[in-house]
């Protein structure tokens, strides 16, 4: 697949995650039912995909009668060829500054983690202990990883708190969204999705923490007496990371019920983008 033809491929995946994307704000992302807006946005990275991959080259035109298919890979001598060209290096560009920005941040985070000692506390469970005190509890990669002043001092909630997000597999949510945001990386969309799933994230595991017992009000306080020191690497879902109003918002409502039937919603979502992509 040429690069032309790849920027085609991302073109046609951002219109549709953008007309999904609006439905999903309006019709989902304030019920309480973090399971389910986590389904949700990850079938919208699913649909989007299979948009990029299935779907036809971008809209056909009508020229002296015949249709002619524009393609980004056009041919050397038509006169967009220079602009086609420009688009595509800028397109490259910023797919290599991404992935650039990406493995660095990710190697500081490896960096972080790697100066830890790993402890094992009552339950089990195995934590990476920072002589940094300036971090926020965080889960990256499968591991909690925690100041040792948080894990003599911190009640079990905090720890409780990062391993919903390791048992809940939620760095692999992260890790598609980062793709997508590399090659995606003009979209909007694309940044407005990988926020709203760190929010989902943050909700999933606050509900995990409240639904074994932990008082609402005095997990609420936790969170907020650790806002100011909410400094966390890039690539981590960490306990002060979502904002916090919306997250006691979220605590503070009803769970919603039989909420599955808005899923449909995104259907007219699909219908608007290929409007806007084929006609």
């Amino acid at each position: 697949m040429t690069a032309g033809l790849f920027l085609s491929r991302a073109i046609v995946a951002s219109v549709v995650m953008a007309a999904l994307y609006v439905v999903y704000k309006a019709a989902m992302s304030r019920i309480n039912a973090p399971a389910l807006m986590r389904s949700a946005i990850l079938g919208i990275y699913a649909v989007s995909i299979l948009a990029a991959i299935t779907g036809v080259p971008l809209p056909a035109t009508l020229t002296g009668g015949q249709i002619v298919v524009i393609n980004v890979v056009a041919d050397e001598s038509t006169s967009t060829t220079s602009m086609t060209r420009i688009a595509v290096i800028l397109y490259l560009v910023g797919v290599a500054v991404m992935l650039l920005a990406t493995t660095v941040a990710w190697l500081r985070v490896w960096r972080v983690v790697a100066r830890g000692s790993k402890v094992t506390d009552s339950r089990g469970v195995t934590i990476t202990l920072l002589d940094n005190d300036n971090y926020s509890p965080f889960s990256w990669m499968g591991r909690i990883v925690m100041s040792r002043r948080d894990y003599e001092n911190a009640p079990a909630s905090v720890v409780y708190h990062e391993m919903q997000h390791v048992a809940l597999r939620h760095r692999y949510d992260l890790a598609i969204a980062q793709i997508f945001l590399i090659l995606d990386w003009f979209n909007p969309a694309a940044w407005l999705l990988l926020r709203q799933l760190r929010k989902v994230h943050e909700y999933q595991a606050d509900r995990r923490v409240l639904d074994s017992g932990a008082d609402e009000r005095e997990y609420q306080l936790l969170l907020i007496s650790r806002a100011a020191r909410c400094h966390f690497p890039t690539f981590t879902s960490a306990l002060s990371r979502s904002p916090l109003r919306d997250r006691i918002v979220m605590m503070q409502r009803d769970a919603t019920k039989g909420a599955a039937w808005r899923l449909f919603f995104l259907l007219p979502g699909l219908l608007c983008a290929g409007c806007l992509l084929y006609t």
